[in-house]
């Protein structure tokens, strides 16, 4: 349980976030009791989007993610790093509206590819009673899309987190839920499509770790 917590802190404090218009939102907004059902809805959310972080991590199965969170790139920020990573799993046309979503998928698209090909060429230099050579390591580097690896996790069997829901803004189809989980607190940012609930945006405000 506290690697998972660990793991879901690290995704949350490495994401670049810009305020933009949430002002204007959070100006408006009414606050919604932390005990309604309204706040059942967003804990489930939480939990959807929990599951299929590891479902990317456990099994490289990214398309989950499409169900829980969605690209609003005028109401994000992210650095021409993840848009170059975007574009090389996804292309550069998707790479021009990066958001939430894509980055995501980009990300443990590339940590799978990754994970594939070293376990691969691992296999082979091993059979060879060798190391890697300086060009297999490059191979696996250029899979992994510059991801280092990290975050995929070799558990077993899923444990679903605990969400303590704190706040929760609504103003129409969007909501800012503040929650924690273990030591991390975090606001995410969502918007209500077709009566379902996307998150487009993560904030992390505190960490006790």
């Amino acid at each position: 349980m506290k690697k998972t917590l660990i793991s879901l802190g690290i995704i949350f404090g490495i994401l670049s976030i810009g305020l933009g218009s949430f002002l204007i939102i959070r100006a408006r907004a009414s606050n919604i009791s932390v005990d309604s059902p309204e706040a059942e809805v967003f804990k489930k959310v939480l939990v959807h989007f929990s599951k299929a972080l590891y479902d990317a991590q456990r099994y490289g199965m990214v398309d989950e993610f499409d169900q829980v969170l969605i690209d609003r790139p005028n109401e994000t920020n992210f650095d021409e790093k993840a848009k170059t990573k975007v574009s090389n799993v996804y292309g550069p046309e998707a790479a021009s509206h990066t958001g939430l979503l894509s980055v995501y998928k980009a990300e443990y698209a590339s940590i799978w590819n990754g994970k594939q090909k070293l376990q691969e060429l691992s296999a082979k230099a091993k059979a060879e009673n060798r190391k890697l050579t300086e060009a297999e390591s490059k191979e696996i580097a250029k899979a992994a899309n510059g991801t280092g690896l990290p975050g995929y996790s070799n558990s077993d069997t899923w444990k679903e987190p605990v969400f303590t829901i704190e706040k929760i803004e609504l103003t129409g189809d969007h909501a800012v839920v503040r929650f924690k989980s273990g030591l991390e607190e975090v606001e995410a940012y969502l918007i209500n499509i077709k009566d379902q609930w996307y998150i487009y945006k993560f904030k992390h405000i505190h960490s006790d770790l």
